[in-house]
């Protein structure tokens, strides 16, 4: 199991995701900074086995988002507005992901959902071994 983050700036609610998923063993945790980092791993991944967070700053966020959006077709999206924006929202949504969140939720929201959709993936991988 892998969580990926993608994030351009240092959000402090990072931390609070990696902490909550240190509790459970054998899952893997990257954050990557760049687009191009951020392409690599996705390539690394296994299909329903990773879990993508991508926090989105700005339009040009959402476009890479779109844009790479066929690369992770199985993998599990969680998508943090980093900003108000209800054009950003709306595209977000459009993209089918777990969960949208953002700034406005309280900052428990985006560990606690990680964390069961993890829960739910490892779960799932019990049953099938």
């Amino acid at each position: 199991m892998r969580i990926l983050v993608y994030s351009r700036e240092d959000h402090g609610i990072i931390p609070a995701v990696e902490s909550v998923l240190s509790l459970k063993g054998g899952v893997e945790f990257q954050v990557a900074t760049k687009p191009n980092a951020f392409k690599q791993k996705v390539g690394k991944c296994l299909n329903g086995e990773t879990i993508l967070v991508f926090f989105i700053y700005e339009k040009a966020d959402m476009d890479f988002l779109e844009s790479a959006e066929k690369d992770f077709i199985d993998m599990k999206l969680v998508i943090y507005l980093a900003v108000d924006d209800r054009d950003l929202m709306t595209r977000a949504y459009k993209l089918h992901p777990r969960v949208v969140t953002g700034n406005c939720d309280s900052k428990d929201l985006l560990p606690a959902a990680v964390n069961g959709i993890l829960t739910s993936l490892m779960e799932a991988n019990e049953h099938l071994h």
